[in-house]
């Protein structure tokens, strides 16, 4: 079974939001946990911010302009 958790945006650092919690998804599974995670284990990597923005919608553009650069 999975476990659906109500919207807790609030909880986590902008930049380790998964794009479905910027949107505003009213739920969230254990899959948004890994995205932190994952953004967590990209900065120390990289040694710096993966995703820069100081509101939800610079951080989801900077997402997708990660995502566009990744398909080139």
């Amino acid at each position: 079974m999975i476990e659906l958790r109500l919207n807790a945006s609030k909880v986590t650092t902008i930049a380790y939001r998964a794009p479905e919690m910027l949107l505003g998804a009213p739920t969230y599974t254990g899959v948004v946990d890994v995205w932190s995670i994952g953004c967590i284990f990209a900065e120390m990597v990289r040694g710096n911010d993966l995703f820069v923005g100081h509101s939800e919608m610079e951080v989801l553009k900077e997402i997708f302009r990660y995502q566009e650069f990744c398909e080139d």
